[in-house]
């Protein structure tokens, strides 16, 4: 009788993945991962390898090294193996001071073994560990009893979150759990249910609650893919990762650089799936991209423009509020009421709109958004190049012309203050705007997908007019101030709240909703979502601060 899996396939080499789930800062914090492994001299693999894989996924390395080796890419001519009592320093010293988000192993002796454990159980350490089980002993390599691979999941097996054996990692270690030669190493596996019941057996042996065997040293018959599976005990499910079959010399430090992927992505609060799929196309990458150094097999490119994606979108997932719903959802949400209150109540409009905001921070204010529309406007082109289809670019192209008139009109508003083109043309950013525009440039460049950006323009474009409306219903004009000053800020006050205005916060209002419902598919993007509309916000209220 034929056992049946729950099983789901992911296709990394689909570019339709454009669901951006980058990890997103709401400031310089850093999320920590600490890396204890053996060190690589050439830099490929080992502690060097991971702390550049850890950097990349703007995280902070921290190190433990376990020993360390003499070689280059042609291979290994030496190594020497940390003290038990450094390797307890180091980790101690570690665990004092930083709090640490998540662990990765790669090559360690018995020593580093066990001072891990006690580490953990001392520090109470709570958080993720991926282990990869790299196949080097004290006694030399042993496929049937290999000691360290025993102790290692004597020893840690209750800690670890993800343990990453390649195929014949996971053979061997299979041979030692059940102290049998259950498999050879030129075996081949013929079919991948043979790859899952490998995993259930190690599941059986250590509960481990995810593994993934990774499958580059697996070649099936007329096939151009790789498979990499994990099981995922909790679930019950296999995910199967398929990806391109690539001929590369450039392949040293490849699962040293993928279990510090996943474990970083883990930091970063991605699902153990997401993790894993998004680790393995920074591999795949790192070989296209390959700087191809040294003469033997060559190091990754580490160093490389990086995205996440979200590669657990479901159609069953079903968005928290009714069709049009989307902007009242997002400003009535408990992590941004206060502050959207906070934002559309601001002194700023109220002292514009009674008068007693003074002149010379009114012109402040005018020059520096000035400069804010011109990134946006930056930001609109970056819009238009992620667009999905021609429909959508053309939303967008429409979108870039309504913020060129803009622009125009807000330049012959300056020039109405007294300014010349010369000047305006020479005007330098403040460092609230500078650092407003970066983050909206920076998310539009480099982590985020079009939804995203949607999104961080939206508390600009609507917030304006709810401050505007606000001001109006809630504060009585002065009296005593020029005329001049009187004009300049009724005309002001008027724009953001003229019939224009309300009919393009209407239109885009409508665009925010039509996102949600096509690129808004899982938990994941909608509270990914939700943070950027908090964070644009917040920046927002700090660029209106400044003119105070």
């Amino acid at each position: 009788m034929d056992v049946k899996y729950t099983t789901r396939e992911i296709h990394l080499y689909d570019d339709s993945y454009n669901e951006s789930i980058t990890s997103i800062s709401e400031s310089n914090k850093l999320n920590t991962v600490l890396t204890v492994a053996g060190s690589d001299s050439s830099g490929g693999a080992g502690i060097e390898a991971d702390i550049k894989t850890i950097s990349a996924h703007k995280c902070y390395a921290l190190t433990t090294i376990v020993s360390l080796t003499a070689q280059n890419t042609m291979g290994v001519i030496n190594a020497a193996p940390t003290t038990k009592e450094m390797v307890k320093n180091m980790l101690s010293e570690n665990f004092t001071d930083i709090s640490i988000c998540a662990i990765k192993t790669g090559l360690l002796t018995e020593d580093a073994i066990v001072e891990l454990k006690n580490a953990i159980l001392q520090f109470e350490y709570k958080g993720y560990l991926v282990a990869d089980p790299v196949m080097v002993s004290t006694s030399g390599f042993d496929f049937i009893n290999n000691s360290v691979l025993k102790l290692l999941i004597e020893t840690l097996s209750p800690f670890i979150t993800l343990l990453t054996p390649n195929m014949v990692e996971a053979k061997c270690l299979l041979n030692t759990l059940y102290d049998q030669k259950l498999y050879d190493k030129s075996n081949d596996i013929d079919k991948i249910e043979e790859i899952y019941d490998m995993c259930l057996k190690i599941y059986a042996k250590t509960g481990i609650s995810n593994i993934l065997i990774k499958g580059g040293h697996q070649n099936w018959k007329d096939s151009n893919l790789l498979t990499d599976v994990l099981y995922c005990s909790d679930s019950n499910l296999f995910t199967v990762f398929k990806s391109e079959m690539m001929s590369s010399k450039n392949t040293h430090g490849t699962g040293c650089t993928l279990s510090s992927a996943i474990a970083s992505n883990l930091a970063n609060g991605l699902s153990i799936i997401n993790s894993v799929a998004n680790g393995i196309v920074y591999v795949q990458n790192g070989i296209k991209t390959a700087p191809n150094i040294g003469n033997g097999h060559g190091p990754l490119n580490h160093i490389q423009n990086m995205k996440q994606y979200n590669y657990m979108s479901s159609s069953k997932f079903e968005l928290p509020f009714k069709t049009g719903e989307a902007l009242e959802y997002l400003v009535n949400h408990p992590e941004v009421k206060d502050h959207w209150n906070s934002y559309t109540n601001h002194d700023f409009m109220k002292m514009v709109y009674n008068f007693k905001l003074p002149l010379d921070n009114f012109k402040r204010f005018a020059e520096q958004n000035y400069i804010y529309l011109q990134r946006y406007a930056d930001v609109i082109l970056k819009l238009a190049s992620k667009s999905h289809n021609i429909i959508e670019m053309e939303d967008s192209i429409k979108i870039l012309n309504d913020t060129f008139v803009e622009i125009k009109r807000y330049k012959n508003f300056l020039s109405q203050l007294g300014f010349t083109d010369e000047y305006i043309e020479n005007i330098k950013p403040s460092k609230e705007c500078t650092l407003y525009t970066n983050e909206l440039m920076n998310l539009a460049e480099n982590y985020g997908d079009m939804f995203d950006i949607i999104v961080s323009l939206t508390p600009c474009f609507h917030g304006f007019r709810e401050a505007s409306l606000n001001a109006m219903r809630e504060n009585s004009r002065g009296s005593n101030v020029d005329k001049f000053t009187r004009e300049v800020y009724v005309k002001w006050i008027d724009q953001n709240t003229s019939e224009w205005y309300d009919n393009a916060c209407i239109t885009d209002k409508e665009r925010l909703d039509l996102f949600f419902r096509k690129y808004c598919s899982d938990k994941i993007k909608l509270n990914r979502t939700i943070f950027i509309f908090k964070k644009f916000t917040k920046l927002e209220i700090d660029f209106l601060n400044s003119f105070l």
